[in-house]
């Protein structure tokens, strides 16, 4: 097992049992992945922050409907983006009530620029191919990096002292296994 699952399993069993200092912990940890993704969604950084604090509320007062924590990330994200569609949700209520000139200049201002936006986007896409690269077991995470970081399939057998079909069963499994968790986890980077 991965040291950030032992260390994501001990977090939260520390949690339920009310552990304020675990919790900050698990914050500092995903902070950054829960707000990117709430700026994403929402498109404004001070409706980000303060969804991206709510997010974590709730992930506090609902820590014990998280079972597995293998799957806490996948947990935390469907949380985070639910929170986001209800925010969204709400806003589009109060629009729809409050037909007015001065409504309709303030969304303006709610849009990023497009280059802010992609680089958003392109980091998150790099966070969660990180996150189920770490899930995946060495042999085929060594290897996949090593694809990742540009080495020729036959370097990595040499580097590894490995024949040929192993590293590219190892490649073609660990490709496999982060589709599956992208599917699984209903992700689509389309639509992040």
């Amino acid at each position: 097992m991965l040291d950030e699952e032992i260390q994501n399993k001990e977090l939260l069993e520390k949690i339920k049992k009310g552990d304020e200092e675990a919790f900050e912990i698990l914050i500092k940890r995903y902070y950054n992945m829960v707000y990117c993704i709430c700026l994403k969604k929402l498109s404004n950084k001070d409706i980000a922050k303060e969804a991206t604090q709510e997010v974590f509320i709730k992930v506090w007062k609902s820590i014990n409907t998280c079972i597995d924590p293998t799957y806490f990330i996948s947990w935390l994200l469907t949380i985070t983006k639910n929170h986001c569609i209800d925010i969204l949700r709400k806003e589009k209520n109060r629009k729809e009530r409050e037909i007015s000139i001065e409504t309709y200049e303030n969304t303006e201002n709610i849009a990023i620029d497009t280059s802010a936006h992609q680089n958003i986007n392109n980091n998150l896409k790099i966070e969660y191919i990180n996150l189920f690269v770490k899930q995946l077991p060495e042999p085929q995470r060594v290897v996949f990096q090593k694809r990742m970081e540009g080495w020729s399939v036959q370097e990595i057998a040499d580097e590894l002292n490995c024949p040929l079909g192993t590293v590219l069963s190892r490649f073609s499994l660990a490709k496999r296994k982060i589709f599956e968790q992208i599917k699984r986890n209903n992700i689509s980077f389309n639509d992040l």
